[in-house]
């Protein structure tokens, strides 16, 4: 059993937990990915109405090199759009290697037919597999040349 995992893993909200009204994004946390090499997102959601045919979240992303990243993810697989008139929770497993060091999730409900359903969404994430290699120090090291 792994007994450092508190400093391994990082648990933080992505998006607030939110009443997601007609089609009004809501736009998450800026998140910074330093020293971590993976990530879970979960992102919960319910629809709080069942008049519509379709109620669906999209998830999206943006990446950067500063804390305001701006820059479009294209995932190698593309997220599911979420069916919000079942609640669930849709779990993302992300190698955070190639990303660039901050990143951001946004929520977008969309409906057809009926009434604007009012979707509950929100999501959280655990970054983990931290690097904590060693602090170099000032003394020589030797090895083999």
């Amino acid at each position: 059993m792994k007994r450092n995992l508190l400093q391994q893993a990082a648990v933080l909200k992505a998006v607030d937990g939110a009443v997601l009204a007609g089609s009004t994004a809501k736009v998450g946390e800026v998140l910074d990915f330093a020293g971590y090499r993976s990530a879970i997102l979960c992102v919960n959601y319910a629809a709080t109405t069942s008049d519509p045919s379709v109620a669906n979240v999209t998830l999206t992303m943006v990446e950067g090199d500063t804390s305001s990243p701006a820059t479009a993810v294209t995932f190698n697989v593309t997220p599911t759009v979420i069916n919000a008139l079942t609640a669930g929770v849709l779990e993302m497993h992300i190698d955070l290697t190639p990303f660039k060091r901050y990143g951001k999730f946004t929520l977008t409900p969309a409906y057809t037919g009926g009434t604007s359903p009012n979707i509950y969404a929100g999501a959280t994430i655990t970054l983990g597999d931290k690097n904590i290699d060693p602090t170099p120090s000032a003394v020589t090291i030797y090895k083999k040349a």
